[in-house]
Parts: C-alpha cells; sequence; structure tokens
C-alpha cells in the first residue's frame, strides 16, 4: 500500500505520546513492505532513530516558535501556502495512495481537506481520546476552555470522523468513547507498543531518582506528583522529561516545596532510554488518556510504575502497575513510600511487568495489527459530510 500520514502538531516544543505513536505506525507500516510517506511540522528528538532506511520517508514544514504574539497566525498563514503549493503538488505526483490517515484535532481535519481536495482518496483516523473523556475526567476546569478555536477544532474533529473511510482506536476504552461522540463505530483497538532498545536492560540501574516521562499539563496532574513527593520521607530527586504549558507553575511549585526536582526538558531518544532503566520507578499520575506509553517504557526496561487508577490504564495495563485513586496525592505518597523502602518489591514488579508488556505491546504487534484494519476495512471513497 501507497500511505500518508498527517501528524500537524502547533509546538515546537512539545511532545506528546500521541505524535510519537503516528511516526512509530507509519514506520512498522514501512518495515512491513509499505511506502509510506508522514507529513509532519517540525523535528523532534526521537526522530532521528526512525527506520526511515525502509520505506519511509518524514516531510516537515517547519514554522516559527510561538514565542511571539503572532505566532500561531504566521504558522497558519504558512500551512495553507504548504499545503496548495508543496503538499498538494507533492501527493498528486505519488499518485496511486491508497488512504490518508489523520490523528487527533489538527490532522484530523487536514487528512480530511486533502482527501477532499484529492477526490478519490479515502481517508482514515487513529482516533485518540475525544473532548468528552476530558470533560469527564476534569469537568469544570475542561468545560472553561472549550471554547472558540478549540471547539471549533473539535467539531471539525467529529465531522472530519464521521466522514471516514475507518476509525482506528488507541484502546477499547477509546473506541467506545469516539463511537459515542461521533455516532460512527470504531474498529478493533490497535493500541501502542513500546521499543526499548536492545541494549537498554545492560544499563546500568543506579535508582536514585524517580521519574515522571510526559507532557506538562493540567491533565497529566504532575503538579500531584509534586506536592506527594513534599510528603515522603527522605525523597530521592524527582526527574521530569518533558515540556508543556505548566511548565514555569510546576517548576515554582517544586521550589515552594523546597523538593529536588530537575526538569530536563525534551531530550533524546537514547538519554530518555537511559534515564527510564536508572530510574527508582515512573510515576504517572495522568487524569486522562488515549493509551498511557510511559509506563510502558518503564517496565519494558524492568522498572515499576505507580498509574492513576483509570479504566484505560487498567484496560492497557491490568495488574502489571501499581495504583492510587486519581488526585489523591496522599495515597500516591504511600505507594512512592512503600516502593521505596522495598528494593526486592521494586525489581519483582521491573520483572512481571516487563514480561507483561514484551508479550502485549510491540509496535511491529501493533503496526500489523493496523495493516489488518486497512487491508480487511471500507476502503472507499471519503464521503462528503
Amino acid at each position: 500500500m501507497k500511505l500518508v500520514f498527517i501528524s500537524d502538531t502547533p509546538n515546537p516544543r512539545m511532545v506528546g505520546g500521541g505524535e510519537y505513536a503516528i511516526y512509530k505506525y507509519a514506520e512498522g507500516l514501512a518495515l512491513l513492505g509499505h511506502h509510506v510517506v508522514v507529513y509532519g511540522q517540525f523535528h523532534r528528538p526521537f526522530m532521528s532513530a526512525l527506520r526511515t532506511d525502509a520505506g519511509m520517508r518524514v516531510r516537515l514544514r517547519g514554522g516559527v516558535e510561538r514565542d511571539f504574539r503572532g505566532a500561531g497566525q504566521l504558522n497558519r498563514w504558512w500551512d495553507r501556502i504548504h499545503t496548495q503549493w508543496i503538499a498538494l503538488p507533492g501527493l498528486r505526483r505519488m499518485g496511486g495512495i491508497d488512504a490518508i490517515i489523520g490523528y487527533q484535532r489538527r490532522s484530523s481535519i487536514k487528512a480530511r481537506q486533502l482527501g477532499e481536495a484529492l477526490g478519490d482518496i479515502p481517508v482514515m483516523h487513529i482516533a485518540f481520546e475525544p473532548p468528552t473523556a476530558m470533560e469527564a475526567a476534569l469537568g469544570e476546569q475542561y468545560t472553561r476552555v472549550m471554547t472558540g478555536r478549540l471547539a471549533m477544532e473539535w467539531e471539525g474533529v467529529r465531522e472530519a470522523y464521521r466522514s471516514s473511510a475507518g476509525l482506528f482506536p488507541l484502546s477499547r476504552v477509546v473506541g467506545e468513547a469516539v463511537a459515542s461522540w461521533c455516532g460512527k463505530a470504531c474498529s478493533a483497538p490497535v493500541y501502542a507498543g513500546v521499543d526499548a532498545p536492545s541494549g537498554v536492560m545492560e544499563i546500568k540501574a543506579r535508582e536514585d531518582f524517580i521519574l515522571y516521562l510526559g507532557r506538562l499539563d493540567s491533565t497529566k496532574n504532575v503538579h500531584d506528583l509534586i506536592d506527594a513527593m513534599a510528603l515522603l520521607k527522605k525523597a530521592p530527586p524527582l526527574v521530569i522529561v518533558g515540556r508543556g504549558y505548566d511548565e514555569h507553575e510546576l517548576k515554582a511549585r517544586a521550589a515552594a516545596a523546597g523538593i529536588d526536582c530537575r526538569f530536563m526538558g525534551l531530550v533524546s531518544d537514547a538519554e530518555k532510554w537511559r534515564l527510564v532503566r536508572q530510574c527508582l520507578f515512573l510515576v504517572f499520575p495522568t487524569s486522562v488518556e488515549g493509551f498511557g506509553m510511559p509506563p510502558g517504557e518503564a517496565l519494558s526496561c524492568g522498572k515499576p510504575a505507580v498509574c492513576s487508577d483509570i479504566p484505560i490504564l487498567r484496560e492497557v495495563y491490568g495488574d502489571a502497575v501499581e495504583y492510587f485513586p486519581v488526585r489523591q496525592v496522599g495515597l500516591l505518597a504511600e505507594v512512592m513510600q512503600r516502593l521505596l523502602a522495598d528494593r526486592a518489591l521494586r525489581h519483582d514488579l521491573g520483572a512481571r511487568g516487563r514480561d507483561y508488556v514484551m508479550a502485549r505491546y510491540q509496535w511491529a504487534h501493533c503496526a500489523a495489527r493496523l495493516e489488518s484494519g486497512l487491508l480487511g476495512g471500507d476502503i472507499k471513497r471519503c464521503a462528503a459530510s
């Protein structure tokens, strides 16, 4: 098959698991022998490790960083020019495209627009959590921001889903939520994977810090983790890998709490795996997810993960991780303190967790599931809404 993935992300300083997953699906399909092109925006550290020698090509349009007023408008202007004069002509020259695949908000909208402009190419989407899941998790906190451009974007996503030739959810929980939200049934879950490099277990495990890996925004509850760290006896350092809108607030919160909190920003793929392997355990206190890759990455390195007890993480990780009630800072601190005090328990949880994820969540298996859905699905002209 000839496949085109659309990965449109507005912020060069933020990387989410969803964006990473799109590139890994594309890579996996290329390794299965398909011709795959990804149209993206900004270069990410993880891209240096992609197998672009196996039938996969990445086309990045770039943009300006959002450090000044008007940057968003400039990027939208450049996007329109790039789409009209570079992306569309390139896709027409490519010819014989079997499907265009979008994901989440802007990418799904753009995928639909490209499919309509090209006329006879089916459009499909990797489906992540819809706004109803965000509202259920965050309540009024999300309702207050679900206005204006954001509300319009989500309505555009709903129309893109309804008119699509197929929806591939990251999980059963997401599939049910998306179907309820947009009124269109989803295919079987494709799930996501982990891809710890072959030599990762040879890295010496120092075990002298707790790790958080992911975006820094309100849905991730990193502020709860910082508050829980302040309750620990003889707390080790907390290492935070990721960027996001809440970064400045979280730095101030950690300083006010007097904890040793090290913000690493975005790191290379090799550095990420080194940190995962060397941590005591990973904490993932999120309120809402489409899959939740960081716990799987920790488990793949033989490291325990402490997760908020939400349905999606129960579906994905079963009993392979330690849970605490979401937003319950005191109970999170209790779980962390228990793991800090029991080295044998940490190693047992890490070993059992590694067996669990390695048997279920390999990127090659995920790509094969997506391939099966694409080949067996209803590949047809994208219907008009």
